[in-house]
């Protein structure tokens, strides 16, 4: 069976080569009405768990878009629960952003990310909160035949809203390994039946596959004005179901 959205590791190669071609500059060098920012606060657990709150900072936007380092007296930090949580600097293959882990949050706590700076405008007040959480009540680590819908079910339901729904595949064929990421938007019905099967051809079956079906709830929050190339904050539910193929035609 062939993969029709297969990341190889060629690409995977091509891709590390290219970091060393985004640009990267530091916070002095930007003014704050021409940094673009993404701010996300996420919680994957039960009512109560942590969350993790990530902010990316650029000038310009796309792909293309300068990724900014927070130059000395420069910071950014998140208030929730009448305390404050300072973010460190993380790295991955396309940017540079900044993490803090916020414990014990709610659907109904508030989060106010601040981007304080010493010699511009600073850009104090973004705001998010939680939209209500959910469960996935479909069954972890079940086993289905690559050409059956797998059935993901999640409780309470929001009917009038939507999900972002993303799934990874990781099949395997003797020592080789290919990935499929695939992101959509559902309903948030509580109830939807994933088809893979289209990501497959009748020939040359893999040997195993593992998946696993991400569904968020986002709720947009307020970014502050001072960020003058726009951007956005987002409250997330995160919640994942976890699943194999099975790659017979039997």
């Amino acid at each position: 069976m062939t993969l029709t959205r297969t990341l190889c590791i060629a690409l995977l190669f091509l891709l590390a080569t290219l970091q060393g071609c985004l640009a990267q500059t530091e916070s002095e060098n930007i003014k704050t009405k021409g940094i673009a920012a993404t701010m996300t606060v996420v919680t994957k657990g039960a009512w109560g768990g942590s969350a993790d709150v990530k902010v990316t900072l650029r000038a310009g936007s796309g792909f293309g878009g300068t990724n900014i380092e927070l130059s000395s007296g420069d910071t950014l930090s998140v208030r929730a629960n009448g305390r404050s949580y300072r973010l460190s600097k993380h790295t991955d293959l396309f940017s540079v952003y900044y993490l803090a882990k916020v414990p014990e949050v709610y659907h109904n706590t508030e989060f106010v990310v601040s981007f304080n700076r010493e010699e511009d405008t600073s850009a104090p007040s973004s705001t998010t909160a939680l939209p209500e959480p959910f469960n996935i009540t479909s069954e972890q680590n079940q086993t289905y035949n690559y050409k059956d819908k797998i059935p993901i079910h999640w409780e309470p339901s929001q009917p009038r809203s939507t999900m972002q729904l993303s799934y990874t595949l990781t099949c395997r064929q003797g020592s080789s390994s290919s990935l499929i990421v695939f992101t959509r938007g559902i309903p948030d019905s509580g109830s939807y039946n994933l088809n893979l099967h289209s990501h497959f051809a009748d020939e040359d079956p893999f040997d195993s596959c593992r998946g696993e079906a991400t569904l968020n709830r986002r709720l947009a929050g307020t970014l502050d004005p001072n960020f003058g190339a726009g951007g956005s904050i987002m409250g997330i539910q995160e919640r994942t179901l976890k699943f194999k193929l099975d790659m017979s035609d039997g």
